[in-house]
């Protein structure tokens, strides 16, 4: 009775792993068209000829795309499509830029990001008339000046962040 269980609970293991594993393998292989809904292909029906063609982390992120699409309201929609027109507006140059600090961004752990996240949120709490004014405190720092603070903050240890040189590690306020 015992040894029919274990061999019960061996069968289910083993008819589990063979299930991921072929489901790993359609995903390895992406997302072919025919496994789109019928919305999916409605909406991205301008890629059907060369969907096979696609990358297959291009094709996800497509799908993905279309699913957030398809999940808007209309406000949401008209606001996506004022964002893109205006990406679509940007010099070669200024997308590059953005482009370059999104992927800095990315290459930050995961705290660090999650610290700027919650900056941003607290900013983005602030009334407008105290957004701007920050936006030109901001615009008005030197460059160069910002450049040093990040590098400063950067070679500095957790434990000597909040205002303290990091050459002595003392806590000494500049």
């Amino acid at each position: 009775m015992i040894r029919r269980m274990k061999m019960k609970v061996v069968l289910k293991a083993i008819s589990y792993l063979l299930i991921l594993f072929f489901t790993s393998m359609l995903f390895a292989q992406g997302i072919s068209w025919d496994d789109l809904t019928s919305a999916q292909k409605d909406l991205l029906k301008r890629h059907e000829q060369s969907w096979a063609n696609i990358d297959i982390d291009r094709r996800d992120r497509i799908v993905k795309g279309a699913e957030r699409w398809l999940s808007m309201n209309k406000d949401q929609k008209s606001f996506a499509q004022q964002r893109f027109k205006e990406w679509q507006d940007l010099g070669l140059d200024k997308k590059n830029g953005i482009r370059d600090r999104y992927e800095f961004y990315l290459g930050l752990s995961p705290d660090r990001r999650d610290r700027i996240k919650g900056v941003y949120e607290e900013f983005k709490k602030l009334p407008p008339n105290a957004q701007d004014d920050l936006r030109r405190r901001f615009q008005s720092l030197d460059r160069e000046k910002l450049r040093n603070n990040r590098n400063r903050r950067d070679n500095m240890g957790p434990s000597n962040r909040k205002g303290q040189r990091p050459e002595t590690g003392m806590g000494l306020r500049r």
